[in-house]
């Protein structure tokens, strides 16, 4: 035994060492489990020539062991149990161990073990105290799946009810998926997805996302009519939006904003000056353009007070014919540079891919490639992929938010990525944007308000004479 402990301990450093342990103890537990030879005299007492003590006792001198026993019951037949444990160790004594010291995640392991057996008690106390335990140590995933246990357990949800009366978890739980979602947690997304909509808001999202790629196959003789030249130094034109992001052209991004509360903000004509960006009158496609009627109804139903709200309808497009498209070691922000909202708030839909068809039709089709979407960099700098389902919204923090809250809500860093995929060039991507921002007038900081702060980000990303 000391030779064979002493060679193992070589090894445990390895990721898969207590993967290994538990084949070892899996494979003699089911080796020793048939009917006609189990290992035991007809007296119960454990068979001299069987091998599973001695496995176990080797186990023993292995921090892993409580893990590894746990995890191979879980694999094993229920009528493997009464042999193993009467070797281990009750498990009951063995989810003690586990909760006393702070082994939490085992310990759940084991509850199901006791669930199985039918030896948890009728108040379910050992699983509010396990959960008690997640609370104090802020482990909030074993607190979600603990009350997915005992809401599994009790169709009368009374066990569900005492356990949140004597955890006060669900508000802890609310408060921490905040911290998750906006907070400076390394892995906080700066995004929320929102379920539940108005059962018509799947209809008004594709209706409006086809229009986008209608009027974008407008000639630009036509898309001109619908262009206000005042608007950010005729940079942020209806059709075609030519923003400097990272220091060069962002030119694959079309957009066409408008404010869908209001077509004309009650606003000062000094105010209305200062920040035409902000406070000109709405430039609507006339209702009988062809190919794109209904274009201002669509918009004002999906977007809708603060008179400075701002709607963004995106179209995304397809790479040029023979464009190298990025390789997936190649930086992510092939459609959208990386850059951050300026607003408080950012409503986003789920994006639409269209394949280019004859005219101005189109067909919806899946994402063409599982690189291509939204990218974020979390808190802690990791990149990741945001898939927004159909039916919801997605709301992610901005700069204006960040600099209002002193930092302690960040802005959400993204970008839009185009994958390498078949036919490519035939595909566009649309998506739809609300920006929720303060009146131009209010104060973010003690010496600073939402227009100055606004009219510097405008200077960076829109205005000509940057550098490129």
């Amino acid at each position: 035994m000391k030779e064979a402990v002493t060679f193992a301990s070589h090894y445990k450093e390895l990721v898969y060492f207590a993967h290994g342990l538990e084949i070892l103890l899996h494979t003699v537990v089911e080796s020793e489990a048939t009917l006609e030879n189990d290992s035991e005299s007809e007296d119960g007492e454990i068979a001299p020539d069987a091998v599973l003590p001695t496995v176990v006792e080797f186990l023993d001198h292995f921090d892993a062991a409580l893990d590894v026993v746990v995890g191979c019951a879980r694999k094993t037949e229920l009528t493997r149990w009464r042999r193993l444990f009467s070797i281990v160790g009750n498990p009951k004594s063995l989810f003690e161990t586990c909760l006393a010291s702070q082994r939490l995640k085992t310990a759940g392991s084991y509850l199901l073990v006791l669930h199985n057996l039918e030896q948890l008690d009728e108040k379910n106390d050992d699983a509010i105290r396990l959960l008690k335990s997640a609370v104090e140590g802020k482990d909030w995933q074993l607190c979600r799946e603990l009350l997915r246990f005992l809401h599994s357990v009790d169709d009368s949800g009374a066990a569900l009810r005492n356990a949140l009366l004597k955890t006060n978890v669900l508000n802890l739980l609310e408060d921490e998926e905040e911290e998750e979602a906006f907070g400076s947690h390394p892995k906080s997304l700066g995004i929320i997805i929102v379920r539940d909509l108005p059962p018509h808001y799947v209809k008004y999202r594709e209706r409006l996302l086809k229009l986008a790629y209608k009027f974008a196959k407008l000639d630009e003789v036509t898309r001109e009519k619908y262009t206000d030249p005042a608007t950010l130094d005729g940079h942020m034109e209806s059709g075609v939006s030519k923003e400097i992001m990272n220091g060069k052209p962002d030119i694959l991004k079309g957009s066409y904003y408008a404010n869908p509360i209001v077509d004309i903000p009650t606003i000062s004509e000094k105010e209305r000056a200062a920040h035409p960006e902000y406070y000109g009158r709405n430039i609507w496609p006339s209702s009988n353009e062809m190919g794109v009627e209904g274009f201002e109804e669509a918009f004002k139903d999906l977007g809708n007070s603060s008179q400075t709200t701002k709607a963004r309808l995106l179209h995304y497009f397809p790479p040029a014919p023979g464009t190298a498209l990025p390789s997936d070691d190649e930086p992510v922000d092939s459609w959208c540079g990386f850059h951050l909202d300026h607003s408080l708030l950012t409503g986003l839909c789920s994006a639409m891919y269209l394949r280019e068809g004859e005219g101005i039709d189109a067909e919806a089709i899946p994402s063409p490639s599982p690189a291509s979407g939204l990218y974020i960099r979390t808190r802690g700098g990791d990149l990741a992929k945001v898939s927004i389902p159909v039916d919801c919204l997605a709301f992610q923090t901005g700069e204006a938010l960040e600099l209002a809250t002193g930092k302690k809500l960040r802005a959400t860093p993204h970008c839009v990525r185009v994958g390498a995929s078949h036919n490519a060039d035939k595909i566009s991507r649309e998506t739809f944007a609300l920006f929720m921002q303060p009146n131009t007038d209010q104060l973010l900081s003690s010496s600073k308000t939402f227009g100055q702060f606004s009219e510097a980000v405008f200077q960076e990303h829109y205005r000509e004479g940057n550098s490129m």
